[in-house]
């Protein structure tokens, strides 16, 4: 079920939809370029504010190659990764 909602990245209007097996959301979002992943560690990171401003950068790069990003949270390194899926 797609919802709207503001974008995890940029905050601007979006919609997203609940990825298969609760493993994070799809969002599409317009002002970013298009559609992406967020995994529920990274999803918590950005609703508290800390998401970092290269993911936003690295997210648009990929979508502007034409492939879909992912964005997760690896948490023994303490820090944000972004790869094409």
């Amino acid at each position: 079920m797609t919802e709207p909602t503001t974008c995890s990245l940029c905050t601007t209007n979006s919609y997203r939809t609940t990825l298969r097996g609760g493993n994070g959301y799809l969002y599409d979002c317009t002002a970013c370029g298009g559609m992406y992943e967020i995994g529920t560690g990274a999803q918590a990171r950005a609703d508290r504010g800390e998401m970092h401003p290269d993911v936003i950068q690295t997210v648009r790069k990929l979508l502007t190659e034409g492939r879909r990003p992912r964005v997760e949270w690896d948490g023994p390194n303490g820090n944000f990764v972004v790869r094409a899926v």
